[in-house]
């Protein structure tokens, strides 16, 4: 059925002037569905910022070579709600979340916290490395 079969079967509610007033039951549907949306985007937001209370310590041995945690294909098998970074030296450390850019530098006492609980995406890998020749020791806890 096309939109003027569709109107035939709907009876208009104008006002004086002639112009074409839109139906309560069809506001009231609207505004309904409206309604509905902002549930399904808050219901998502508290999905986002769902924290299953584990914590995943570890300590990342740094090198000129290129590291990784994957966090999704090995232990825990699930993306990091946010992430604590401590680096004991002996040199800095550059990490990248997820493959992202800019690396983030880390100098030796200095730590870092990464929080994604607003993110469309978790944190699924942890890259790091240092310059040639130089190693860090960094302490990392996780959060998912």
């Amino acid at each position: 059925m096309d939109d003027n079969g569709l109107k035939t079967l709907l009876p208009q509610i104008v006002d004086k002037s002639g112009k074409e007033i839109i139906r309560p039951d069809v506001l009231q549907s609207i505004t309904q569905l409206a309604q509905l949306g902002q549930l399904v985007k808050i219901r998502k937001s508290l999905e986002k910022e769902e924290y299953q209370g584990k914590i995943d310590t570890r300590v990342i041995e740094a090198t000129d070579a290129l590291g990784f945690l994957d966090l999704v294909n090995n232990y825990p098998n699930t993306p990091w709600i946010n992430v604590f970074l401590i680096n004991d030296g002996p040199d800095t450390v550059f990490l990248s979340v997820n493959g992202g850019s800019p690396e983030i530098p880390i100098h030796k006492g200095e730590d870092i916290s990464v929080d994604f609980s607003q993110a469309e995406r978790r944190i699924e890998t942890i890259l790091y490395r240092c310059d040639i020749g130089e190693t860090a020791s960094v302490r990392v806890v996780g959060k998912c």
